[in-house]
């Protein structure tokens, strides 16, 4: 069945109200904390060509939400109402997507950054910031980081298997508006790519890692979460447009440093199961959490505390 790509109607569901909407605690949080930074989501579908930062911006639950779940409601309640702008790393990131996703793109929007003298100096800083407020469709990079764009693309594409896959008819930076059937809650989700691989609808997740080996690639899959993510994703999609089959799921493991070695990884069905119970837990937790308005933390009561068990363990030798 090939994939489809325009935005499917729905059956709305009457969502939860968002948390920008709903009553703050002020046992839990301070009530002035600003929620402008958030704007309503849109309907119910599939999005293609939106900034990241506007998909950012929409009032929806999602991973990067729920995994916060993980150690209290108070500290995602927190991570909602207090959002991190984009880090160095995260910049870099998103460039390393351009160029092994859309190599094309990537070459009309990213350059290196004219050298106009060292940067200790506040005139050459203020020449870059005019340099670049010129040209504001372009995003400039230093050498060293368009270098390593550049080597990622080409490693990536020389794989046989990445190189099908992204070859494959799809599109790219797909984002997804859904309202959970259970919960009501309104989630979202943005897939680097969603297409079709040997005739099967495909979600495609680029990773970049500084271990693609199997082993330490599984580590990272338990550590960040990546199969809840995935797990979450082909829920969204299934509410969007159903299919009956299993959708695949597959990590593109890029490594960072030289020689730059590609892994292509299909999540397995276990593994997504996994993540589903997980993050059907969160998102759970969240939708009484929007309901009662209360976020709580790590308990108000005291409890007792021991030694991991590997430490008490450690204590045999003595």
């Amino acid at each position: 069945m090939p994939p489809r790509f325009a935005r499917w109607p729905v059956r709305h569901h009457q969502p939860r109200r968002s948390f920008t909407e709903e009553r703050m605690s002020t046992a839990v949080l301070d009530p002035s904390v600003a929620t402008s930074y958030y704007i309503d989501a849109p309907k119910p579908g599939l999005y293609r060509d939106v900034a990241f930062d506007t998909y950012r911006r929409w009032a929806a639950a999602n991973h990067s939400t729920l995994k916060h779940f993980q150690k209290s409601a108070l500290h995602a309640r927190y991570a909602m109402l207090n959002p991190e702008p984009q880090t160095e790393a995260q910049a870099i990131g998103h460039a390393i997507h351009v160029a092994i996703l859309e190599p094309e793109r990537f070459a009309k929007s990213f350059d290196v950054m004219p050298y106009l003298g060292k940067r200790q100096s506040s005139i050459v800083r203020a020449e870059e910031d005019k340099y670049r407020k010129e040209r504001p469709e372009i995003t400039f990079l230093d050498v060293a980081d368009h270098k390593l764009c550049l080597a990622l693309r080409d490693a990536t594409w020389a794989h046989p298997a990445a190189k099908e896959i992204l070859s494959s008819p799809g599109v790219n930076e797909l984002s997804a508006v859904w309202n959970d059937r259970e919960t009501g809650v309104v989630c979202k989700g943005r897939q680097d790519r969603f297409g079709s691989w040997g005739g099967w609808p495909t979600l495609v997740d680029l990773k970049s890692t500084e271990d693609a080996s199997r082993g330490a690639f599984s580590r990272s899959i338990h550590k960040y979460g990546y199969d809840q993510q995935a797990a979450c994703y082909l829920d969204g999609f299934d509410v969007l447009s159903p299919f009956e089959g299993d959708r695949r799921y597959v990590l593109l493991a890029v490594e960072k440093a030289p020689p730059y070695a590609i892994a292509v990884y299909e999540l397995d069905q276990d593994s997504i199961a996994a993540g589903r119970r997980k993050y059907r837990a969160h998102l759970e937790e969240y939708a009484r959490c929007l309901e009662s308005g209360q976020w709580p933390g790590l308990g108000d009561g005291a409890d007792l505390i021991s030694l991991p068990s590997y430490a008490l363990k450690d204590e045999e030798h003595y």
